[in-house]
């Protein structure tokens, strides 16, 4: 199963490391598969408020394309120009998506796609690859730019434009992965001992580097526009999840003690993500008092969810028994 961004993590479960959880029945609710006509694969990446999903699709040849799919199952097919692979990963509250996308010489470069559907292409100054992952409602993009020696920094590019490069103090290498509103950003960087933790940046360059206690890796991953955080933190042989919120409280979470990987957080507080019962990844949709819901699409092996909103919406992929890639929807 072919994931969007390099998170993938395994291990074994640990269940005295996590936080119980009240798992909530799930019964009410709906989970609905789809693809784009004429696809060999398709990927759900984000959602917004009225449901809209932005991702992408595979053709018959192999080439990724853009698509956005209404409410009402409408497709929008789109791609920047002189694109060979195009590769949204975003959608904000006014119908901007971001992404990135491959040239003819298999370079990756940004991109931003209006609501109605103007792009403007960018990359950092002195970009080899760059990679957007977020985009908030006021328009501002964040992600991952590596330069000639492919080394990973962070990026900000806000609505008129201007690209701003960062890294915590005494960085190695920073990836950036969600943005809010106000201009704070989440992601992770190495120190020079080669340990990971994770950040939260200001919009005035303001860095507060945290990790989960206990914790020997902490990823943040997404960031919602109250400033909480969720994500990924290693302790022992596994993975688990975990929420911080904007005053910099923490707390763990996991699905009965097994690997969790939460991808997404909406403003509700809502987060989703999946983990892995030894034998195939299930979805799981956790929402703000900690009650968890878990689901999969009928004949699924492994499912991904990658985004949520507010009312509970989750958008991702999974991969059937014949390991083809299929988008899904679910509606609580």
């Amino acid at each position: 199963m072919t994931l969007s961004k390099p998170k993938m993590r395994a291990g074994a479960s640990m269940l005295a490391l996590v936080v119980a959880v009240a798992i909530a029945p799930a019964a009410a609710e709906q989970v609905t598969s789809f693809d784009i006509p004429g696809s060999t694969a398709t990927s759900a990446e984000g959602v917004a408020a009225d449901g809209t999903i932005v991702g992408y699709y595979r053709d018959q040849a192999g080439a990724a394309h853009g698509f956005l799919r209404a409410s009402d199952g409408t497709v929008t097919s789109f791609d920047p120009k002189g694109s060979t692979g195009t590769f949204p990963f975003a959608i904000n509250g006014k119908g901007a998506t971001a992404g990135l996308y491959f040239d003819g010489k298999d370079r990756q470069h940004g991109f931003v796609r209006t609501a109605e559907g103007k792009f403007e292409t960018f990359d950092p100054k002195g970009a080899f690859d760059t990679q957007p992952y977020s985009i908030s409602d006021n328009g501002s993009v964040t992600g991952i730019w590596q330069d000639s020696s492919l080394v990973m920094h962070g990026f900000v590019r806000t609505a008129d434009g201007t690209i701003t490069s960062f890294d915590p103090d005494g960085a190695i290498f920073t990836e950036a992965f969600g943005i809010n509103a106000d201009g704070t950003i989440a992601g992770l960087y190495d120190d020079s001992n080669h340990l990971t933790h994770s950040f939260v940046r200001t919009a005035d360059g303001t860095f507060t580097s945290f990790d989960v206690p206990g914790a020997s890796y902490t990823d943040a991953f997404a960031i919602n526009n109250k400033g909480a955080v969720t994500g990924v933190y290693f302790e022992g042989a596994s993975f688990y999840g975990f929420v911080r919120s904007a005053d910099g409280k923490i707390r763990k979470f996991g699905k009965w003690g097994y690997p969790t990987e939460p991808h997404a957080i909406s403003d509700a507080g809502n987060i989703a993500g999946f983990y892995n019962n030894g034998l195939k990844n299930r979805g799981f949709f956790r929402d703000a008092s900690g009650r968890v819901a878990t689901f999969s699409p009928l004949k699924s092996r492994d499912t991904e969810p990658r985004a949520v909103n507010d009312s509970g919406i989750v958008a991702g992929y999974y991969s059937d028994r014949k390991s083809r890639i299929h988008g899904f929807i679910r509606t609580p």
